[in-house]
């Protein structure tokens, strides 16, 4: 190992080159998890998102099923109370 180093620090250029492609490699992968992260972030927001719209749809189409039946047996929808009269 010391004798890694000394040749090392005898060639400044080789040593500056292998630094770099350390750091070249590092930048990579922080990168890559990075963007996994981002992009899984997003895909949970997207989803969320996604349930709430089915959910909203489900209700209004159970709002306009109580307004169509109420209509069929004659009678009105009363909308400040949600209710068939």
């Amino acid at each position: 190992m010391m004798a890694m180093i000394a040749w090392l620090i005898a060639r400044p250029k080789v040593a500056l080159a292998l630094a770099g492609a350390v750091a070249i490699v590092a930048v990579v992968i922080l990168g890559g998890t990075y963007l996994a992260g981002r992009e899984e972030g997003a895909r949970s927001v997207t989803e969320a998102i996604e349930r709430q719209d089915a959910r909203a749809e489900a209700e209004a189409d159970g709002a306009r099923r109580d307004v169509r039946q109420c209509a069929d047996r004659g009678g009105a929808w009363d909308v400040a109370t949600g209710t068939c009269k």
